[in-house]
């Protein structure tokens, strides 16, 4: 592409960012007319009203009301980390993994190299020369990722959808969500971590370029740059923020952290880690029971049951062997897949290394998820000059992200 052309590329993306999604501008909708909802055990029935507008999240309308086992939210949220709903609670969006009992990995090396998606990304003329994939999330058919421009702070960056197999596997989903870690809401939307405009929004899958804001700041200002994020079945989010690269100059926050969002509608914003430079990957263990950072290091907190998190404890013995360490996800045996430089690090229960996934030919891995019909497909997302997404078929399924 010549220089001329690159130049009226990238301003005719400007263009498009300037008329973008901005979830920190965006009005919460009222919450719409309830459902009746079945209660759980012990709760009444839902007025039918809905929620009221909230300027955070906007709650939408409630089914039953907490009871026994039944929880609040569209229709009644699961009880229990394993995903077991309450008594007469409809069942939550978020994948479980299947009945049985799954045998962590012991090693690596009878796996298949990683194979190139094709079609992945679209062929056409956004972030030309370097882009980020990131945020990969299965969830119904398809896997949804976020492509992000470098070269500008906060950068640009759009969701495409993705259904391997099909003649034109990627599409764009959303066009400037700003969107870098996503996650599964208990409803079924997307959740994602936001770094244009520093928040944390819901995305529609109905209406994916109306983002909903769920949080917008700590304290008087807006967070750094919302890296990654995770969501407990109640409805707990979970998220990091570091500042580096995808941040405003001077950054908003003057430390970098881990947050939680208590479920909406409250959304109560609080600290779980202020100590921890540069936060960057997070998940949930199988049990919701422990919360999973990468970054610096590789690093665990004991959840409680109301959601709230306790002090950082080493997730290895030498957790800053995995400095500089990125996405992560859990599979059915509770092994947990950690992206660092080219590679993706296979850690068993026990917290040992039992081999490495290594994709040749990219500057770095940067996230993973399961997924496919099975959730038994290895999804593993790159950044360079040629970013792709990479697959391998696993002897065992795992979580959507």
């Amino acid at each position: 592409m010549s220089q001329i052309t690159r130049r009226l590329s990238l301003l005719a993306i400007s263009l498009v960012v300037a008329g973008g999604a901005s979830c920190s501008s965006a009005t919460s909708p009222a919450g719409g007319t309830g459902g009746s909802g079945s209660p759980g055990s012990g709760g009444s029935v839902g007025a039918g009203s809905g929620g009221s507008a909230n300027g955070i999240g906007g709650a939408p309308g409630s089914g039953g009301a907490n009871g026994v086992g039944g929880g609040s939210g569209i229709g009644g949220a699961p009880a229990g980390s394993g995903g077991a709903t309450g008594a007469g609670g409809a069942a939550s969006a978020l994948w479980r993994c299947p009945s049985g009992t799954f045998v962590p990995l012991t090693s690596t090396t009878a796996l298949a190299a990683p194979s190139r998606l094709a079609g992945v990304p679209p062929a056409d003329s956004y972030a030309q020369g370097f882009s980020i994939i990131e945020g990969p999330v299965w969830l119904g058919d398809a896997l949804y990722v976020s492509q992000i421009m470098g070269g500008m702070a906060p950068p640009p960056s759009r969701i495409l959808k993705i259904i391997p197999g099909s003649p034109a596997p990627a599409t764009v989903f959303a066009f400037n969500d700003g969107t870098n870690g996503l996650a599964i809401m208990p409803d079924g939307d997307l959740v994602g971590a936001i770094h244009l405009d520093g928040s944390v929004c819901r995305v529609p899958l109905a209406s994916p370029n109306g983002l909903i804001p769920i949080a917008l700041f700590y304290g008087a200002d807006r967070f750094n740059s919302p890296n990654d994020l995770a969501v407990r079945s109640d409805g707990n989010i979970y998220f990091s923020d570091p500042d580096a690269n995808q941040a405003p100059t001077p950054r908003p926050q003057t430390m970098t952290r881990v947050y939680r969002i208590s479920p909406l509608p409250a959304a109560v914003v609080s600290v779980v880690d202020e100590t921890l430079s540069q936060p960057n990957g997070v998940t949930l263990s199988l049990d919701e029971q422990t919360l999973y950072v990468s970054g610096p290091g590789l690093y665990k907190y004991p959840v409680l049951a109301d959601g709230s998190v306790g002090a950082r404890q080493p997730a290895v013995a030498t957790p800053t062997m995995y400095a500089g360490s990125d996405g992560m996800v859990i599979d059915c045996a509770g092994d947990l897949y950690v992206t660092t430089n080219q590679s993706v690090v296979v850690i068993n229960p026990a917290g040992v290394e039992v081999g490495r996934i290594n994709v040749a030919g990219v500057q770095a891995v940067t996230n993973v998820a399961f997924g496919g019909a099975d959730h038994r497909t290895l999804f593993i997302t790159t950044l360079d000059g040629n970013p792709g997404i990479f697959t391998v078929a696993m002897p065992l399924p795992g979580m959507p992200y």
